[in-house]
């Protein structure tokens, strides 16, 4: 088990009202994999002008990307200690790159833009609002840090 958190600035294109930069978010996550390649996500999500929320969803490596509230989760193996999670949002992907030994744990997260997209869509945890997404030109990632168990 990997406990997360990233802590990020994101500029982001309001749909009413003026740009908002360097908007704080927080994500703390929990990444499980188990023996027989099933694993568990747990996303908390943090921020300012934003209600908090989590997503939880189980999966089985080696299969397709589970759908869940906004997006699309899936874990991967990505070496001998180094677990790959990906956030598959509609113009990017939120990728936490976890090295995880009994010496220690490192991350590092990135927000990969989709082919010809230009804005990263977030996703703001609202199902029931209109526009679920905000749309942000930049993504700074401020801390990422692990824990593993």
């Amino acid at each position: 088990m990997v406990s997360v958190d990233w802590a990020a600035n994101v500029d982001c294109i309001r749909r009413f009202g003026a740009p908002i930069s360097y908007w704080p978010i927080e994500v703390k996550g929990v990444f499980g994999l188990n023996q027989d390649r099933s694993y568990s996500m747990e996303l908390n999500f943090f921020g300012f002008l934003m209600p908090s929320w989590t997503l939880h969803w189980d999966g089985r490596l080696g299969g397709a990307p589970v759908q869940t509230r906004g997006a699309a989760g899936e874990l991967r193996v990505a070496g001998p200690h180094r677990l790959r999670a990906i956030f598959h949002e509609p113009n990017n992907d939120i990728v936490w790159n976890v090295d995880a030994d009994p010496n220690g744990c490192q991350v590092t997260v990135e927000a990969q833009l989709h082919p010809g997209k230009s804005v990263y869509t977030l996703y703001n945890g609202d199902p029931e609002e209109e526009f679920r997404y905000q749309n942000c030109p930049a993504v700074r990632t401020v801390s990422a840090t692990c824990t593993a168990r």
